[in-house]
C-alpha cells in the first residue's frame, strides 16, 4: 500500500527489525525452497540466475489461474493474504512476492524497476506458469506497469493497478501532504526517511503484539481522534475497523522491514526516479482501479497513467472509495475481473 497507508497508522509504526539473509550460489536450474516464516505462512524462495533469492507465498486455490500480487509501499509478500478467501471462492492462485531486500528476498542495491520485472518473469517460468496475471497494489503499481511493458502478452494476460502509483513524473495533485513530504525526504534527505522508520519501530511492534481486543480498542480510540482532525478518511476508518484485515496489513508492513531500512530507502529512490520505459510501449491490457476519494494515490494519477498507455490497452474504473477501502472492499471484484474471459 502507499507510503501513508492506514491513515498514517501503519507507516508511523514502521519496525526496524534486523533479520538475516543468506547469499547463495547460482544453481544450474531454478531452486525452490519451502519453509515457514515468523508469520506461519508457507513461504518459499526461488533462486535467480545471479544467485539472489526471491521469496513468495501462495494463497487461494493451488490449481487456479496464477495471479502475482505486487505489494504496496511499505508491504511484503504477506499482503497477498487479504485475497486468500475470495481467491479460494473464485478459483484463483494468488502469489505474493517480496521485492529485493524485503522479507526473505535477497537485497539488490541499485536495482531498477525493470530488473524486478525481469525477476518476476523468471519466477513465473520457474514455477511452470505459462499464463498468469498481475495485480499491482499502490506502491506496486510501477512494477506492474514494468511487467506490462517487459513480459510477453502471450503469457501475461491481464494487469490491474489497484490504487496504483505510476511514473515519478505524473501529477501528485490531490495527494496528502504527508506523502509529498516523504517523497521529498527520499529525494533530498534520505537520512530523515530512515530515521523516521527507526524511531517508529517500538510502537509498530507493540501494535502487532497486542491481543485482538486490545488492538481493537486502541485503533478505535486512535481513529476517533484522527477523524475529528480529518487526518483519516471515514471510509478508511471503517475498513481499518476490521481487525482481521488490519492485522494482516500490520504484519505485512512489519515484514517489509525484516532486514532493516535499506529496502525502504531503495524503494523510495525508485518511486522518485524515472521508471525506465515509455508507457506507450506497454503491450498488455492494463486496468486502472481507482478510488474517487483516494488521497494517498489520487484519481488524477490513474487518469494520467491511462493517458500515457496505448488507448486500446488502457481501461479506467472508478469507485466511490478511499485508499484502503478500495483495496479491501474491491478485492473480490478485482479477482473476478481478472478471471473473467480467461
Amino acid at each position: 500500500m502507499a507510503v501513508r497507508d492506514l491513515g498514517g497508522l501503519i507507516t508511523r509504526f514502521i519496525p526496524y527489525n534486523l533479520g538475516l539473509w543468506r547469499q547463495t550460489t547460482s544453481p544450474a536450474r531454478p531452486l525452490i525452497r519451502r519453509y515457514s516464516s515468523q508469520s506461519n505462512d508457507a513461504t518459499q524462495t526461488c533462486q535467480l540466475p545471479n544467485g539472489r533469492t526471491l521469496a513468495y507465498t501462495t494463497y487461494g486455490s493451488p490449481t487456479g489461474h496464477p495471479i502475482f500480487e505486487l505489494h504496496g509501499f511499505p508491504g511484503s509478500r504477506l499482503e497477498a493474504a487479504i485475497y486468500h478467501e475470495p481467491a479460494l471462492e473464485l478459483g484463483a492462485n494468488v502469489i505474493g512476492v517480496d521485492r529485493p531486500g524485503i522479507g526473505f528476498s535477497t537485497p539488490h542495491l541499485g536495482r531498477t524497476v525493470l530488473e524486478h520485472a525481469e525477476d518476476l518473469r523468471f519466477l513465473a517460468k520457474a514455477l511452470g506458469h505459462s499464463s498468469y496475471s498481475i495485480i499491482g497494489v499502490s506502491g506496486g503499481g510501477p512494477y506492474a506497469l514494468a511487467c506490462a511493458y517487459l513480459h510477453s502478452p502471450e503469457v501475461l494476460k491481464k494487469v490491474v493497478l489497484v490504487a496504483g502509483m505510476g511514473p515519478h513524473d505524473v501529477s501528485v495533485k490531490g495527494m496528502r501532504i504527508g506523502n509529498r513530504f516523504i517523497f521529498w525526504c527520499f529525494q533530498y534527505f534520505p537520512w530523515l526517511a530512515r530515521l523516521t522508520a527507526r524511531l517508529s519501530a517500538t510502537q509498530y511492534n507493540r501494535l502487532i503484539a497486542m491481543p485482538d481486543d486490545q488492538l481493537s480498542a486502541y485503533i478505535a480510540k486512535t481513529l476517533k481522534s484522527r477523524l475529528r482532525f480529518r487526518s483519516v478518511q471515514e471510509k478508511d476508518a471503517e475498513a481499518m475497523s476490521d481487525i482481521t484485515s488490519l492485522r494482516m496489513m500490520l504484519i505485512s508492513g512489519s515484514e517489509h522491514f525484516r532486514q532493516g531500512t535499506d529496502a525502504w530507502l531503495e524503494e523510495g529512490k525508485l518511486v522518485t526516479s524515472p521508471i525506465g520505459f515509455d508507457l506507450n510501449d506497454v503491450k498488455v491490457p492494463v486496468l486502472l482501479w481507482c478510488g474517487k476519494q483516494d488521497l494517498n494515490v489520487p484519481l488524477s494519477i490513474g487518469e494520467e497513467i491511462a493517458k500515457g498507455l496505448p488507448e486500446e490497452l488502457a481501461k479506467l474504473r472508478i469507485e466511490d472509495e478511499t485508499h484502503i477501502s478500495l483495496v479491501l472492499n474491491q478485492r473480490r471484484d478485482v479477482l473476478k475481473e481478472i478471471l473473467n474471459g480467461l
